[in-house]
């Protein structure tokens, strides 16, 4: 049995269209799935806070505030915290290294991780309901891409 090809001949200028249209979804690619990444981090911060009040099955933890108002998200370029005015509490860095396409959900509250493991999770139960929204965000996002 013999072999059959199909050439197919592209001149330059439609060869580097094609390179350069790839590269350009490239970088909207990698852009869409940092966006998908922040929407999922924001909204685990927000899914934690809300169980500190009391919500999302939770007991109330927010006595002072500063619990919940010290939750915040970092990435590349974002830091969403946001200092409780009568709270000395000021510095906001979870001290983590943030990679590309990386974003981190915490608090750096001493007693934070006392609610965490001893009375009732807010940060693993909001990381655990949003992440089976992850693939679905980055999906959306993609789908942006023109």
């Amino acid at each position: 049995m013999s072999k059959q090809f199909v050439n197919i001949e592209v001149d330059r200028a439609s060869a580097k269209a094609l390179q350069s249209s790839m590269k350009q979804y490239g970088r909207r690619a990698i852009k869409a799935i940092t966006d998908g990444i922040k929407r999922t981090a924001l909204a685990i911060e927000t899914d934690a806070k809300r169980r500190l009040n009391g919500q999302l099955d939770s007991a109330k933890h927010w006595i002072t505030g500063r619990l919940a108002a010290s939750v915040h998200t970092e990435m590349e370029g974002l830091n969403s915290f946001d200092a409780v005015a009568e709270s000395k509490q000021k510095d906001s860095n979870l001290q983590e290294t943030v990679s590309d396409m990386e974003g981190i959900v915490g608090t750096n509250v001493e007693y934070a991780d006392k609610i965490e493991f001893d009375y009732d999770s807010f940060l693993r139960f909001a990381a655990e309901r949003q992440s089976r929204k992850f693939s679905k965000r980055v999906e959306q996002e993609l789908n942006k891409i023109k």
